[in-house]
């Protein structure tokens, strides 16, 4: 019986989202997991064991319900886990409400609020669109388990949606091991990890980098934001950013960077934050704002401060200042180091949740006579991408490259500024150009001279082999030689000894005819001897024969039978 399929319906901009999704695929091995990447115009389809993907189009309204129903049968789904409640995931959600396929939602941020929460993230918490959530409620109230990752996100879900029940199940991280090294930096430095834009507060804090008492502080971005798309460092104020990393190298990156403070800006709310649990993974408090799951987190289990609700950049940078100072006490540090395991969710604990709600929950049946017939495989499928193997990489790049074209104006200037260089750059080549050659003439020469005693060496070791082989073909030759002398002494000695053997036998063979010859003449003379005694015996036998053929029979018979009874043993003579 095949593994049951889950269809997990992720955003193609990856994330946090993408994470919790992977990390379930990796946990609950009992299924078949399949990932949609949902975009603007396109998806994209993962699956997760074989690692290949299969580009989709975007379909024209009337014909979404048969790309979805085709879907579902085609790749034999039982499960749709919903993770994107958004404006590109509309259509899926509208669908799935009208629909008896077994469904799971899992909530990642506010986009059940507003469809346009991070465009309009002017504030912590946009205002709720009643018309959007007016076309969530059905998808909503059919779902046979919806969770939430905080309790934050779970009440501001019930305000919307009072009737339907939630489950609060906290995203985990698979490893909280504890850093070797923890050592304090010697300039105080402020830490952020992640990918900023305008609602994880890139703004803030880029305005708070050009004030002058940001100089003293060694500030550390482990990611990157729109001005700071690659690895760079920077002086004045000290700026040192990481660019992209794997999430599995959050903590170890924290602490081999000597950061001192973790520093989360963030406008808009957050759901809960990984980032903030990679924070603490390293024992490194954090300074949060007061909104979302961050405040409500660091309230419950303390490991940093909570910085006043203030977009005002000189303020901002004295609690940071404030918090920097605290931080550097090795005290709290250590303190942190020993409640960590307390305040960080596990990866464990989050799959055995979900694993339990799979569980629980009716497995809805394939329906074969929708699967998508070739004319409709070929109207969906992206040209060039189906049954393809991606490297992983090469995915996340291509779900990137959106975010990327915004930035394209920024790189270009960037790199207009570089050609203006162009010429001071050329001479300053050309000088080490000539250097380099007549470097490279004398590295020539060198080069040839080494040739030539590497050749003759070569030469050398190649004679040397061959006179080796040689050697070893004499010695081996020899060897069998040898053998070949003990084996016929061996034989000649097995030889001697049987001829040896032989003599004595002759010798011992010649006495015993001697003996025989001896016994023969001496028997022959014996029966010459009984041939001289017999020659008399048969005349008197002859002339006995004469004399008995004249005696009657009669005479005879009864002579016989006094013979016989003579004879016989007991017989008394008459």
């Amino acid at each position: 019986m095949p593994w049951p399929t889950i269809l997990h319906l992720i955003p193609a901009g990856g994330g946090g989202t993408e994470r919790f999704a992977r990390d379930l695929t990796m946990q609950c091995m009992a299924y078949r997991h399949l990932l949609l990447h949902v975009g603007t115009d396109s998806a994209a389809l993962e699956d997760v064991q074989s690692r290949k993907f299969a580009g989709l189009k975007r379909p024209d309204t009337p014909s979404f319900a048969r790309f979805a129903s085709g879907l579902i049968a085609t790749y034999q789904i039982n499960v749709v886990h919903l993770h994107y409640v958004g404006a590109d995931a509309l259509e899926w959600i509208e669908w799935l409400a009208a629909q008896s396929v077994t469904l799971i939602v899992s909530l990642h941020d506010l986009g059940f609020s507003s469809p346009q929460l991070f465009a309009a993230a002017t504030c912590a918490e946009p205002p709720v669109d009643p018309a959007w959530t007016q076309r969530l409620r059905a998808m909503f109230a059919r779902a046979q388990g919806v969770t939430a990752p905080s309790d934050f996100l779970a009440q501001r879900f019930s305000e919307i949606f009072p009737g339907v029940k939630l489950q609060v199940i906290a995203p985990g991280i698979s490893d909280v091991t504890p850093i070797l090294k923890r050592r304090l930096a010697t300039r105080p430095t402020v830490g952020l990890i992640g990918a900023f834009g305008a609602h994880k507060g890139s703004e803030l804090a880029e305005a708070v980098w050009k004030l002058d008492a940001a100089k003293s502080i060694r500030w550390v971005l482990i990611g990157y934001t729109e001005n700071h798309l690659f690895p760079a460092h920077t002086e004045d104020p000290e700026i040192i950013v990481h660019g992209p990393f794997e999430v599995a190298e959050a903590a170890t990156l924290i602490d081999d960077y000597d950061i001192d403070l973790m520093w989360f800006p963030n406008r808009l709310a957050e759901s809960f934050s990984y980032a903030l649990s990679e924070s603490w993974a390293a024992a490194r408090p954090a300074l949060v704002p007061a909104h979302g799951a961050l405040g409500e987190r660091v309230r419950i289990h303390g490991g940093g401060w909570i910085a006043h609700d203030s977009r005002d950049a000189a303020r901002v940078l004295e609690e940071l200042v404030w918090a920097l100072e605290q931080s550097r006490d090795p005290s709290l540090r250590a303190e942190l180091d020993a409640r960590r395991a307390d305040c960080i969710p596990r990866l464990p604990a989050m799959a055995a949740a979900f694993q339990s709600i799979y569980a629980r929950i009716a497995m809805s049946p394939v329906h074969e006579a929708e699967v998508w017939s070739t004319a409709e495989v070929q109207a969906f499928l992206e040209t060039q991408l189906g049954a393809l193997t991606f490297r992983q990489e090469n995915v996340r790049l291509a779900r990137d490259y959106g975010q990327v074209r915004v930035w394209a104006d920024k790189l270009e200037n960037s790199v207009r500024e570089v050609g203006e260089d162009r010429d001071r750059w050329i001479a300053a080549f050309d000088q080490q150009a000539e250097f380099v050659k007549r470097l490279s003439q004398s590295v020539s020469e060198v080069q040839a001279e080494l040739k030539s005693w590497v050749d003759r060496a070569w030469l050398a070791e190649a004679q040397i082999g061959q006179l080796s082989a040689e050697q070893a073909h004499l010695s081996e030759k020899l060897r069998v030689a040898d053998a070949q002398i003990v084996d016929l002494q061996t034989a000649l000695s097995a030889q001697t000894q049987r001829a040896e053997a032989a003599t004595a036998w002759g010798v011992e063979l010649d006495r015993r005819l001697l003996v025989v010859h001896t016994e023969l003449a001496h028997a022959q003379t014996q029966i010459a001897d009984l041939h001289t005694e017999i020659a008399p015996l048969r005349i008197k036998g002859h002339r006995y024969d004469r004399v008995l053929s004249w005696v009657p029979s009669s005479l005879k018979q009864i002579a016989r039978r006094l013979a016989a009874r003579r004879r016989a043993p007991g017989s008394e003579s008459v």
